[in-house]
């Protein structure tokens, strides 16, 4: 089973598959995972804005976080999905824990595309790798998918 989270700048949050009442230390764990990455995503949008042809200041309205079902609060087993008023991004932290922007330019407008991603963990020389596959969905029924490309450390399409 997947663990989605969503949640808003306001570190709203809401557990997929599990609640606070099933297992509150996790749902804690989580609360405070995501607090603090959400900070992290400001900052860095913020430092990096021209790297991602504009500024992602106050302009992110959702960032869904997919993890695998072993509940590992670890973020390099985590792709990003950043919702725009405009548009759509994907990100994935690499090897180095740095945000990676894996479709660029996004092809995507605003609410265009859900996101699946499918987890394989793949060890290599003591790195945990991004998940191996991710298939980005068209609300009109068109998929890509992408995998983890280890020499190039970044989601190719397949």
């Amino acid at each position: 089973m997947k663990l989605s989270l969503y949640f808003k700048l306001s570190v709203c949050l809401l557990l997929l598959g599990c609640s606070k009442e099933s297992n509150p230390n996790l749902s804690n764990q989580m609360e405070a995972f995501i607090s603090d990455f959400n900070l992290e995503i400001k900052e860095r949008y913020s430092l990096d804005s021209t790297s991602y042809g504009g500024s992602f200041q106050n302009q992110v309205k959702k960032v869904v976080m997919n993890f695998d079902s072993s509940y590992t609060l670890d973020k390099t087993k985590a792709v990003f999905l950043v919702q725009r008023i405009t548009d759509d991004f994907l990100f994935y932290l690499n090897r180095n824990q740095e945000l990676v922007r894996f479709l660029d330019p996004s092809p995507f407008t605003r609410g265009q595309m859900e996101l699946t991603i499918d987890f394989h963990d793949v060890e290599s020389k003591g790195w945990v790798l991004a998940p191996a596959i991710a298939s980005v969905r068209l609300k009109d029924g068109r998929m890509t998918v992408y995998t983890y490309d280890q020499n190039q450390d970044k989601l190719v399409p397949v």
